[in-house]
């Protein structure tokens, strides 16, 4: 009795997962991930458009000042999300402006040495 069994559906499933497990624990997936939630879950506690058309009557010297106290009179869970995503964001664009650096290309706005 020969019966031969085709594994290979089986170890390229494993590939895949192992592929699919590093990728995802990739830290750029995680930053990002960490960066898309807290601005999808502030969504739902601020309105991003009120705070567009206040801070557009305000004329550029007044406008730090407005920021910092609406942000001390906000709830705990909204500084804490508005942290994170400024955290992140700061880093994943401190990653993309080294990672461009590194491989020799330079942002469309800087000027050229």
């Amino acid at each position: 009795m020969n019966t031969t069994i085709d594994i290979t559906p089986r170890v390229m499933r494993r590939v895949y997962l192992i592929w699919v497990s590093r990728y995802i624990k990739s830290p750029l997936v995680l930053k990002t991930t960490a960066f898309v939630y807290a601005l999808l879950h502030l969504s739902f506690l601020v309105s991003y458009h009120d705070i567009w058309r206040n801070t557009s009557r305000l004329k550029v010297t007044q406008s730090p000042l407005y920021l910092s106290d609406a942000y001390l009179r906000t709830e705990h869970l909204t500084q804490t999300l508005i942290a994170i995503a400024a955290f992140t964001g700061g880093w994943l664009m401190y990653d993309t402006a080294r990672n461009l650096r590194k491989s020799g290309r330079s942002f469309p706005f800087t000027l050229s040495r």
